[in-house]
């Protein structure tokens, strides 16, 4: 016998930003999000861990207080105009300085020919007996240590100069967290949130992350006191330290 009754309708699934962004800082389950309207008429997100099979006292996190939050963080990492341009003229000096010291890939590769060469009919001499063993083992030490020095250059030539890329880079995104504290985009937020760090959490009501190692650095600037204006005789990217920010114990600003 055919049911009768009024269809069901289907439910939307609601779009939250930050969704399956956050773990809990507690008990490590995921953090979700619902949307509840007061008595008021007032629509509001908030965010809060799931609990799944286990006891936990963290408390909701609404959506507006979380972005002043984030919002924050972009703040302290971002390079203001200023700052870019500044870096980037530095940049373009230390480039062209290294692109100006570099010898020639091609030029060092065929004088690392050469004296392979070289070694070879050194070889040939030493078997024909035409020079000694001791004037052998000489030559052929001086040769062994002309060709480290080549593959040396030619190894810095390809590895030596491989932060400045990158550094670029980091003061080009770190500009554009300008932008992202400023968008009413929580999409573009979220995005660049994910840029920058990693194992987000949500406790006491606080956000926190592991800051990537670049953007560590770019909420220090006093890390670069001659890019800023002072002296300083190393101004690459300062090497990975441990560091992070405090999981669930502090807010990120």
């Amino acid at each position: 016998m055919e049911q009768r009754g009024k269809p069901r309708k289907a439910k939307v699934k609601l779009a939250f930003a930050f969704r399956k962004t956050f773990n809990c800082g507690e008990c490590g389950r995921s953090v979700t999000a619902e949307k509840k309207i007061k008595k008021s008429g007032r629509t509001y997100t908030y965010y809060r861990c799931t609990k799944k099979n286990v006891i936990c006292h963290q408390k909701y996190l609404e959506e507006q207080p979380l972005t002043e939050q984030l919002n924050q963080l972009f703040q302290k990492v971002a390079l203001n105009d200023d700052l870019k341009d500044k870096f980037l003229r530095e940049w373009q000096k230390d480039y062209k300085k290294a692109q100006t010291a570099k010898p020639s890939a091609k030029n060092l590769k065929q004088e690392l020919k050469t004296i392979e060469e070289k070694q070879m009919r050194l070889l040939d001499a030493y078997l024909d007996q035409t020079i000694s063993e001791e004037e052998y083992t000489k030559a052929k030490e001086k040769i062994i240590n002309s060709k480290i020095d080549l593959k040396e250059k030619l190894k810095f030539g390809r590895k030596g100069n491989n932060w400045l890329e990158p550094f670029k880079e980091w003061i080009l995104s770190a500009h554009q967290a300008v932008r992202a504290a400023n968008t009413e985009n929580l999409e573009e937020k979220r995005s660049f949130l994910q840029k920058i760090g990693s194992n987000f959490q949500l406790r006491r009501q606080k956000v926190a992350c592991r800051l990537e190692i670049p953007y560590q650095k770019s909420a220090e600037k006093s890390q670069y006191p001659r890019w800023l204006g002072r002296r300083d005789s190393n101004p690459r990217m300062p090497g990975p330290k441990p560091g992070a920010l405090p999981l669930g114990h502090a807010p990120l600003m």
